[in-house]
């Protein structure tokens, strides 16, 4: 078992490139094998900044991870915002987008909407878009949760620039971006009921 600080060497040399692939599948191993710890998140990290996606089932795992919402997190982003696998992780974006009832803090829901409006940026999915454009008009999100809903909607709408733009602004334009979500979903998404 190695230690705290072993780990977070892991973690620089990962994120320097300075890991081989022997390296990365004992990291891979230890995830396999160790409980859920303090270093589960530090190890988890590093296969995904390695890029080793020979390990997708094993950060897979990690989607469900209720007793850690930050390892449900990572898992999301490596696997859809990191490793490009959205597609085959809509189920789980469409859920995390509608939220999840141990996501306390929406950590999770927050990663699920950016990978959601990338995704809708090249493909059509109603029932992924109608969440998306719900989550703007949440009012239970907070101004964070908000913001991350409208720029995913816009990114969806192939409106890049409202990632760009500070929260005031953008809290500007949410009047016309959820009329377009809405202009969208009624001429994409009208016999999809």
């Amino acid at each position: 078992m190695m230690g705290r600080s072993a780990d977070r060497k892991l973690v620089e040399r990962a994120k320097e490139g300075r890991l081989s692939t022997a390296d990365v599948d004992a990291v891979a191993e230890r995830l396999r094998r160790g409980a859920v710890d303090e270093s589960t998140y530090d190890l988890l990290y590093v296969v995904s900044r390695a890029r080793a996606t020979r390990h997708q089932e094993l950060v897979a795992s990690f989607l469900d991870c209720a007793d850690d919402p930050m390892l449900a997190r990572l898992a999301l982003q490596t696997l859809c915002s990191f490793w490009g696998l959205s597609a085959q992780y809509l189920d789980f974006i469409k859920r995390f987008v509608a939220g999840v009832d141990w996501d306390h803090f929406e950590d999770v829901r927050q990663v699920a909407l950016s990978a959601a409006g990338e995704y809708l940026r090249e493909n059509t999915d109603c029932e992924l878009f109608r969440g998306v454009h719900g989550a703007c008009v949440d009012s239970s999100s907070g101004s964070v949760g908000q913001r991350i809903a409208l720029e995913a909607l816009a990114r969806a709408l192939g409106k890049p620039m409202a990632e760009s733009l500070d929260g005031k602004r953008l809290m500007e334009l949410k009047p016309e971006l959820l009329a377009d979500g809405s202009a969208w979903l009624a001429a994409n998404c009208a016999n999809d009921c």
